[in-house]
């Protein structure tokens, strides 16, 4: 016999649901970024008593909770100073991604509708696998033998990404002679892309995967879409495509497109060159960066249901710009924050209610 619970009582047991998952949110976020500060603690010192009142302060009074002092905390003590107007990545994931991201943008995590949403100048994608069936891009129906015989005249290697991908999970590389498609299938949904030969300037740093340039964007109050950061990810030797648990993040002037010197690990910890190729950041200018700006801007013109979204973008061997995917929800606004921000100022983030 089911039970039948009256609008009070269920409402009762989502609101308790939601705090519970908050508050572990919280827990396991405070818990991670207080392993990082501790990792990169040996290169700035601790944080000071007057930065951590700062930091506690500003939490309390302009972003509503002292909770999200332990996000201002780290970006001060990377930063070496505090810095007013950061957003903490707390803050953003529970009040701005529900108000400028929402489901719209959870549509990102669905591979196959890339085609359908933008019109760009390159199309990586080869063929989507939607609930058990193989589609082209024209979403025609397409059994595996048809496909595997299209794919042997378009591509040496391909990428297979499921939806819901991220931070480099759920990414699959196979040369076609090994490609099996049937064992595609019972990884989930996803689209299977054309590897990409990058630009030689990334290869000074790593041939083993391609690198990608995260350009944030956001919808300003008029309804403009604006570039706020950018910061270049590269692998490692050890790596076949870019990993978030071994990338190096070197932040992009927005205004020259030359890297910063300073590169960081995953736990931020610093380094000036590569750990492989021994290359060096400082004076390396990304090519065509104004021409990726001017890309990731037209297309957000094309999505401006989506608030922000991080683009991750890169120029081919051919000297082509390749959007390689976008996120729509959960945008990694924390690296660009701490190295280039505030980046966010005059859109009214800090003043948004739960």
């Amino acid at each position: 016999m089911s039970i039948i619970f009256s609008k009070e009582v269920t409402d009762l047991l989502k609101n308790n649901r939601d705090r519970l998952l908050l508050w572990r949110y919280n827990q396991n976020l405070k818990l991670i970024i207080e392993r990082k500060m501790k990792a990169f603690e040996s290169e700035t010192g601790a944080l000071s008593k007057q930065d951590k009142y700062k930091c506690d302060s500003y939490a309390k009074e302009i972003l509503g909770w002292k909770g999200y002092s332990i996000g201002l905390q780290l970006y001060t003590l990377r930063a070496g100073i505090f810095k007013e107007g950061w957003i903490p990545e707390n803050y953003f994931y529970t009040r701005v991604m529900p108000k400028w991201q929402g489901q719209y943008g959870q549509t990102s995590n669905l591979r196959c509708l890339n085609s359908k949403f933008f019109k760009s100048k390159k199309n990586l994608d080869l063929a989507y696998l939607v609930n058990n069936r193989w589609y082209t891009i024209n979403f025609t129906p397409i059994n595996e033998y048809e496909l595997l015989e299209i794919l042997k005249k378009t591509s040496e290697k391909v990428v297979f990404k499921l939806d819901s991908s991220y931070q480099g999970r759920g990414i699959y590389i196979q040369q076609i002679e090994k490609l099996n498609l049937s064992y595609l299938k019972k990884l989930g949904n996803g689209v299977l892309q054309r590897f990409i030969k990058q630009h030689e300037f990334f290869n000074q740093f790593t041939t083993n995967s391609v690198s990608c340039v995260r350009i944030t964007s956001v919808i300003s109050l008029d309804g403009s879409p604006e570039v706020r950061g950018a910061f270049l990810r590269i692998g490692q030797s050890k790596d076949s495509y870019v990993n978030y648990e071994s990338e190096i993040a070197v932040a992009i002037n927005m205004q020259n497109g030359k890297m910063q010197p300073t590169g960081y690990y995953s736990d931020w910890t610093s380094c000036n060159f590569h750990p492989d190729s021994k290359v060096h950041f400082e004076n390396k200018k990304i090519p065509l960066f104004k021409n990726m700006i001017e890309t990731v801007l037209n297309l957000h013109k094309q999505m401006p249901l989506v608030g922000i979204i991080g683009w991750d973008v890169i120029v081919d061997e051919n000297n082509d710009i390749v959007l390689m995917e976008w996120n729509g929800y959960g945008s990694d606004v924390a690296f660009s924050e701490f190295s280039q921000g505030p980046c966010f100022k005059n859109l009214g983030w800090e003043t948004l209610k739960p």
